[in-house]
């Protein structure tokens, strides 16, 4: 990167001496009085990152579950990142809650039939219980 050995800086002691865990870190970050840092917390792709980094599914599709519910609808783009985490995560096995899952691929397939994305919709569908494909 450019950077010879002599251009780097030693850490400060305290910063040796904490014990940094990942949760320690975002709780840090969440703790600032920097006003950007603070926004950027509650960003949804911060808080996608954030989730993500900690392995903690269970938290991200709660999180999920709430922004479903929230009005002004979601961001188009944000909503397809949304169902293919979820189809990601599905595809290596992962246990994920079912309900939140399919509520964040009817919210996607919605908006497809919307936006007359027809040769979208059958793919997604797909991935819906069985019971629950005829009807949407």
């Amino acid at each position: 990167s450019g950077m010879s050995h002599e251009d780097l800086e030693e850490l400060p002691r305290e910063y040796l001496e904490a014990s940094w865990t990942m949760e320690k870190v975002f709780e840090e970050l969440q703790a600032t009085d920097l006003k950007r840092v603070l926004e950027a917390t509650k960003e949804h792709y911060h808080i996608i990152q954030k989730f993500v980094i900690l392995g903690d599914l269970d938290g991200l599709l709660e999180e999920f579950g709430d922004w479903l519910g929230r009005t002004p609808p979601l961001p188009a783009h944000l909503l397809r990142f949304m169902a293919h985490l979820v189809l990601f995560y599905r595809s290596l096995g992962m246990q994920l809650k079912e309900e939140v899952c399919v509520d964040v691929l009817k919210a996607y397939i919605s908006l497809l039939v919307k936006e007359k994305q027809v040769e979208l919709i059958a793919f997604y569908v797909s991935h819906l219980p069985a019971d629950m494909g005829v009807t949407q």
